[in-house]
């Protein structure tokens, strides 16, 4: 298999303890899945590895992959029986199918059984990356969109995603007060206690006290 067209490593797409999204690759030929093996654990990507469908159900269960790579013609279990049976544990997975046999029936058919992506060989390693980064940016917008629902179904609103925005912290940037200028600030109800209190006339002696005095009432 050549590996002349391996996109270089980016070296800077995964952070230091960011952690890795598992693959797992099922292909019945040991030289594709050594190959395959390397390339994606220098992409930075955790990986096993399955020689035939049956094994790659066991280690489902066990390692429980984010993306699944999956040959299509293998023994015992076809790499489309293999789609089948993991939408049918997990819809949400994704999983990618490789072929040396491409036809557009077998194309068409992977999509519509729920296959990620359909890929054929040799490997055309570039398109296979970018395959993956579109598989992962799936995985994190359902992600999202699980922790959103459970959110709002608790009752606990918007505020992680809306209140860690920057934007949404600048008004009460914007409003912090400005230098003093040294005048004493008061308190309202300090101020209202400070006021001379009157006691007021009632009113009906207030009006008569007028009257007798000949003064208008007031109003």
């Amino acid at each position: 298999m050549s590996t002349s067209n391996i996109p270089k490593i980016d070296t800077a797409s995964r952070k230091d303890g960011q952690r890795k999204t598992k693959v797992l690759i099922v292909d019945d030929e040991p030289a594709i899945r050594e190959v395959l093996e390397m390339i994606l654990q220098e992409w930075g990507y955790e990986v096993r590895l399955a020689s035939d469908g049956v094994e790659a159900k066991d280690l489902v269960e066990s390692y429980d992959p984010e993306i699944v790579i999956s040959d299509v013609v293998m023994p015992q279990l076809s790499g489309l029986d293999l789609l089948r049976c993991l939408k049918a544990g997990n819809s949400n997975r994704p999983v990618i199918l490789v072929t040396a046999h491409a036809s557009i029936d077998l194309a068409v058919e992977s999509m519509k059984q729920g296959a990620q992506d359909f890929i054929t060989k040799p490997m055309d390693y570039p398109k296979l990356r970018a395959i993956l980064k579109a598989a992962e940016s799936d995985i994190e917008m359902r992600q999202t969109s699980r922790k959103l629902t459970s959110q709002l179904e608790r009752g606990s609103g918007f505020g992680e995603f809306v209140g860690s925005s920057k934007v949404m912290h600048e008004p009460a940037k914007n409003s912090r007060p400005g230098p003093s200028t040294g005048l004493a600030r008061e308190p309202l109800a300090h101020s209202s206690q400070s006021m001379p209190q009157r006691s007021p006339r009632p009113l009906s002696r207030a009006k008569s006290s007028d009257m007798k005095k000949g003064r208008s009432p007031g109003p």
